[in-house]
């Protein structure tokens, strides 16, 4: 049962939360409605890609940060291909979500168990995979509903067709 909720915790609300925000936030900066089907087919593939790159990284095939920046690559591609989007907007999309995904899902993490359980209990906490799981659960979905609201922001006087820049008068 522990490695069935590590494995939900994990991909369901790591992997997929995360990749769901990254296809958002691409989105929003580029100023361009959804479609569900480049959506859904660009959040599969990234959460894949982003799950077997952290894989690589925790069987020591690849450095840790090595993952971030092939993700961001991947991503870059996906947006580009798939959901048509600005190859500057998006590498901008991109950087600006990994930061603050690392902001939001280490730090304030990190901080919100340091404040709860004691900043020397920590590392302790950490050990265990499913309470670094279940820990940015919390901050990941407060990043979504930021990035959520910055793309109805931005895309709220778009035309119903879509297309990048185009703003209604």
């Amino acid at each position: 049962m522990y490695m069935l909720e590590l494995i939900l915790a994990k991909y369901l609300f790591g992997y997929v939360l995360q990749s769901v925000t990254f296809v958002l936030g691409i989105y929003a900066i580029n100023k361009k409605r959804i479609e569900f089907k480049p959506f859904v087919i660009v959040t599969a593939i990234f959460s894949v890609a982003t799950f077997i790159l952290r894989w690589l990284v925790e069987t020591k095939k690849i450095n840790f940060g090595v993952h971030t920046l092939l993700s961001i690559i991947i991503i870059i591609f996906l947006g580009v291909i798939i959901l048509k989007t600005t190859i500057y907007d998006t590498t901008l999309a991109a950087v600006i979500i990994s930061i603050s995904i690392i902001f939001f899902s280490e730090a304030v993490t990190a901080l919100w168990v340091g404040i709860a359980l004691g900043f020397e209990n920590i590392k302790v906490f950490f050990e265990d995979p499913l309470n670094l799981a279940l820990s940015i659960i919390p901050t990941g979905i407060m990043f979504f509903i930021i990035v959520l609201l910055i793309y109805r922001h931005r895309t709220k006087k778009i035309n119903g067709d879509g297309e990048n820049g185009k703003i209604s008068r």
